[in-house]
């Protein structure tokens, strides 16, 4: 059996931000792709502040924080 490295999550709404978000936490690099490229945008702006958010509350580390978005495993995509 193959072990999965790569996530494509198409959609950048409520769901497929936090999906994305999720799999980038947990260690996967992670495109997310949406056919609105300013959703992708948004979401990638949501990450961060969520992230920010979860390490000035001691929930996550500084470097746990960093990982979710363009440090390291999300990487933004749309549709054009």
């Amino acid at each position: 059996m193959r072990k999965i490295h790569k996530v494509c999550v198409v959609g950048a709404g409520l769901m497929g931000k936090q999906i994305a978000l999720n799999a980038a936490l947990h260690g996967y690099l992670v495109m997310l792709n949406d056919s609105i490229p300013e959703a992708v945008g948004k979401a990638e702006t949501w990450a961060d502040e969520y992230l920010k958010g979860r390490v000035a509350k001691g929930k996550l580390t500084e470097g746990g924080g960093s990982c979710g978005t363009s440090a390291g495993g999300l990487t933004p995509g749309s549709r054009p």
